[in-house]
């Protein structure tokens, strides 16, 4: 224990028409309403020598420095700081409350309350205000919100956000609209809840993109991200900044077209894609659709006897050949007989 005076008989009772050794202090809060049961306590050079509490009227009207014995014995003379118990749902709300004890100068002097607050004490009651001690939180300031340029598909994908700042919290709150490339708007989504890692002036989370396949969205081009350590702030979100390349770009729409299945490339519908292997069985030369007709010899030149052909030459099967071979000897064999007669006559007449 600190030793600042040791006495050999009781202290002395000070003087109530000059000295002071009893102390009156009404709590309040910020609105000057009387606080109920706050536990102060009275410290010196950061060690608690006695505590009291307020009753119904928020005052402390008993608390006599000369009846306690750890603070005369072990305390002594010296400064005092009245505040609420470390454990307190209160702070103090501006200059702290200063109680100076001081050593009369009679004989066998005895200490008394000299000031409170600076200013001398005559044993008025003393106001001590208070306030919540979770108003005390450290102000969040966000200096930066960037996205690094980073992008993501056209079918959706997370993207890292990067948050710089002072007692920055692991939970924010952030929304996403989406543009063109002439900065018009296209789409706003609501906002979402993100947990974040890294340190109190610096973190970062994943946010998710939904899809832009949809017709609507085709000029799609950017996503820009706005956070903040609120749910719905009156005043906004901070956003990133497209002209220095903190936005969340979207992947170009891809340019290929792939075939259908069933489709044929090359039949005009879409452009062919080249491949290493013929289709037509190993030839590598497409062959006209038409082919060659009989009695054409084979060539190549076909135009417009092409068409003649087609219309002329016909394949006669069964039946149909056997009566035109039968048709053609009957005619061959009347033609015989013709020219026998013929020249049987000519024979005749000479």
């Amino acid at each position: 224990m600190i030793l600042g005076m040791v006495f050999t008989m009781a202290p002395m009772k000070a003087d109530a028409a000059t000295y002071q050794d009893v102390l009156n202090v009404l709590a309040v809060d910020e609105n000057g309403t009387p606080l109920v049961n706050v536990e102060l306590v009275f410290e010196k050079d950061g060690i608690t020598y006695d505590f009291d509490t307020t009753d119904a009227n928020g005052k402390i009207s008993d608390f006599n420095i000369q009846d306690d014995t750890d603070m005369i014995l072990d305390g002594g003379y010296g400064e005092y700081v009245i505040k609420p118990a470390a454990n307190s749902e209160y702070t103090v709300v501006g200059k702290p409350c200063i109680m100076s004890v001081e050593k009369t100068s009679e004989s066998y002097g005895f200490p008394y309350i000299a000031s409170v607050y600076g200013k001398p004490y005559a044993g008025e009651t003393v106001q001590l205000t208070l306030k919540s001690a979770s108003s005390e939180k450290p102000e969040v300031t966000v200096t930066e919100v960037t996205g690094g340029g980073a992008e993501v598909a056209r079918t959706g994908g997370t993207a890292a956000i990067h948050v710089k700042g002072t007692n920055l919290p692991d939970k924010f709150y952030y929304v996403m609209n989406l543009y063109d490339e002439k900065g018009r708007i296209l789409a706003q989504c609501s906002e979402k809840e993100a947990v974040a890692a890294g340190t109190e002036t610096e973190r970062t989370f994943d946010a998710a993109f939904p899809s832009v396949e949809d017709e609507k969205y085709k000029d799609a081009a950017y996503w820009e991200v706005g956070v903040e350590t609120v749910s719905n702030p009156e005043d906004g979100y901070y956003t990133t900044k497209k002209e220095k390349g903190q936005h969340i770009q979207i992947a170009k729409k891809s340019e290929t077209v792939e075939p259908n299945p069933g489709e044929n490339p090359g039949d005009g519908t879409e452009e062919a894609v080249p491949s290493d292997k013929p289709s037509n069985g190993g030839s590598t030369t497409t062959k006209p659709q038409d082919s060659v007709n009989p009695g054409d010899n084979g060539s190549s030149d076909i135009g417009n006897r092409k068409s003649e052909y087609s219309k002329q030459s016909t394949v006669q099967t069964g039946d149909e050949s056997h009566t035109i071979l039968w048709a053609t000897v009957m005619l061959a064999a009347l033609a015989g007989v013709s020219v026998i007669t013929l020249r049987r006559r000519q024979k005749k007449q000479n």
